[in-house]
């Protein structure tokens, strides 16, 4: 397996979505090529930060309600439209 096609499965690698075969080429590859390790390596740290709690912002109670709140209008003015359009028939 060359350097490219690693490239692309690389993701699907880190998923577990390859079949044993195309897993087992991809870690041999890994194995013997540095560049391709290297990235791979990276791909992992990358993951693993991404999971990092720090990321995660928690919305405001006001700015929840604000969006709860257009939610609801738009129900209601969705619901009104399709009656009048029912009715108007």
């Amino acid at each position: 397996m060359n350097c490219q096609r690693v490239v692309e499965l690389i993701h699907p690698y880190i998923d577990r979505e390859l079949d044993r075969d195309q897993a087992s080429e991809v870690e041999r590859h890994l194995e013997q090529c540095e560049d391709c390790n290297l990235s791979y390596c990276g791909q992992i740290a990358l993951r693993s930060s991404l999971h990092d709690a720090s990321f995660y912002y928690r919305a405001p109670a006001h700015l929840k309600s604000r969006i709860a709140s257009s939610f609801s209008k738009e129900t209601k003015q969705d619901a009104h439209t399709a009656t009048f359009e029912v009715t108007s028939r």
